[in-house]
C-alpha cells in the first residue's frame, strides 16, 4: 500500500483552467477552480482513465535556459507552438543532469530557472487525451521565481497567485502551464518518490495538455 503522502492526488496544479481541450475544437473550455494550488490539472484530466509514474531521479542542478530558436526570438509566447509530444516520463531514464533538465523543459517549450531539482514526472491519461506534468524543486523563493519567469515570459497568460503565480500559454488557447508554488503547497509533486531538498525554496510544476 503507498502511503498517504503518495496517494494519487486529485491531480490539482496549473494545466490549463479549461485547457484540456482548448487545442481542439472538439473539446470546449474549462474553467478552473479559483484559488486552489494545482486545480486546472484536475480539471484537465479528470475523469482519469488512468496514470503512469516516473521514478524520482537524483540531485540538483543548475539550469540555465537554453537559447531560444529563431521562431522562438521572432515570436511573441502567444504564437510559439507546443512542441511535439515527448516521451512519457517514466520512460525518460536519468534526469539529474543539466542536458536532461533542459530537454524536458525544451518538452514544454519553456525557459528553465537556476537551482533546478527534478523531483518526477508523469502522464495522466483522461477521456479527452493526457496531461503530462512535471514537477520541480527551486532553491529560489517563490518571489524570485515568479520575477525570473516574468522576465522571461512577460505577464501574458499570467495569474498571481497567493505565494505565487500561474502562466498558461498561448493565453489565446491554452496548451501547457507553467505555476509557481510556495514549498509547504498541496499539490502534485507530494506524489513523487523524492522529497523536497531541505534548500527547497519553491516548487516549480510544469504541465501541457495533449
Amino acid at each position: 500500500m503507498p502511503s498517504a503522502r503518495r496517494a494519487l492526488w486529485p491531480l490539482p496544479f496549473a494545466l490549463l483552467a479549461g485547457a484540456a481541450g482548448c487545442q481542439s475544437s472538439r473539446h470546449p473550455p474549462r474553467s478552473e477552480p479559483a484559488g486552489e494550488p494545482g486545480a486546472a490539472v484536475a480539471a484537465a484530466s479528470a475523469p482519469a482513465a488512468s496514470s503512469h509514474g516516473a521514478h524520482a531521479v537524483s540531485s540538483a542542478a543548475v539550469v540555465s535556459a537554453p537559447p531560444p530558436s529563431r521562431r522562438d526570438a521572432a515570436a511573441p509566447p502567444d504564437e510559439v507552438q507546443l512542441p511535439e509530444l515527448p516521451t512519457a516520463p517514466q520512460h525518460r531514464g536519468d534526469t539529474s543532469s543539466t542536458e536532461a533538465l533542459r530537454a524536458i523543459f525544451s518538452d514544454y517549450g519553456l525557459p528553465g530557472a537556476p537551482g533546478l531539482t527534478h523531483l518526477c514526472g508523469r502522464r495522466t491519461y483522461h477521456s479527452g487525451g493526457h496531461v503530462t506534468w512535471d514537477a520541480f524543486s527551486a532553491e529560489a523563493t517563490p518571489e524570485q521565481l515568479v520575477a525570473h519567469y516574468e522576465a522571461r515570459l512577460g505577464k501574458t497568460g499570467f495569474e498571481a497567485r497567493p505565494g505565487g503565480g500561474l502562466w498558461r500559454l498561448p493565453a489565446r488557447a491554452p496548451a501547457r502551464t507553467l505555476e509557481v508554488l510556495p514549498r509547504d503547497a498541496s499539490a502534485p509533486h507530494q506524489q513523487c518518490e523524492r522529497e523536497l531538498p531541505a534548500n527547497a525554496g519553491s516548487v516549480l510544476l510544469l504541465s501541457r495538455n495533449d
